[in-house]
């Protein structure tokens, strides 16, 4: 038995409006996504920024005082981090203190970030 010409228009009226509203939710969701993804980068970076503050004003004042016990706090501090493999805190005026999580860390390879002036 066919199906009446009515029923089908129903039917492709329907799957379209079906289609349209996925797409339509594909799209939002994908802009949505994006959105939120750039707000977490922005986060992220504050974040980061407000932590290098942060330890910036230890290590001045670990390298000010030459407090060892503090130096060693914030190098503890730093290498707490897994992405970050050592670190040193030195001044003009001979302050030095250096941890690593090797004992064979070469500082002058890799990447260095100085803190401070």
């Amino acid at each position: 038995m066919p199906i009446p010409l009515s029923k089908r228009l129903d039917l492709r009226l329907a799957s379209s409006v079906a289609v349209g509203l996925l797409a339509l939710a594909v799209i939002a969701g994908f802009f949505t996504y994006r959105y939120a993804y750039q707000r977490q980068l922005e986060l992220a970076e504050s974040l980061q920024r407000q932590l290098v503050r942060t330890v910036q004003s230890q290590a001045e004042v670990a390298a000010f005082a030459a407090n060892g016990e503090v130096g060693r706090g914030v190098l503890d501090g730093l290498l707490a981090n897994p992405t970050i493999l050592a670190a040193r805190i030195e001044s003009s005026d001979g302050f030095k203190r250096e941890l690593g999580s090797r004992h064979d860390t070469d500082f002058a390879r890799g990447r260095s970030y100085p803190l401070y002036s």
